[in-house]
């Protein structure tokens, strides 16, 4: 996987993980981005089948990539939580 690839896929990632609505749909992009079967995944266990000149590279640039779009997840997460939260505390709310 080149390196022009794993930007994209995390520019992509990054797009998806901003607009999740809810924990739900953060949950199922967290899986397809950096579960077991993402590209992202595909590309670490690749790392080893690289010309060694370009293993150092890439494999940079995919612990960076997974680091960034864990640090997204965690955030909007919180985010996300924080509004469900107000949510609830709103319905029970008495007037």
């Amino acid at each position: 996987m080149d390196l022009q690839r794993i930007d994209r896929i995390v520019d992509e990632a990054l797009e998806r993980i901003a607009a999740a609505s809810d924990l739900a749909e953060l949950s199922a992009i967290d899986a397809e981005v950096v579960g077991r079967r993402s590209e992202i995944s595909k590309a670490r266990r690749g790392i080893g089948r690289l010309d060694p000149s370009l293993r150092k590279v890439v494999g940079r640039a995919v612990n960076l990539a997974v680091r960034s779009l864990e640090e997204a997840i965690s955030e909007r997460r919180g985010t996300l939580e924080i509004e469900a939260e107000d949510v609830l505390l709103e319905k029970d709310r008495v007037d």
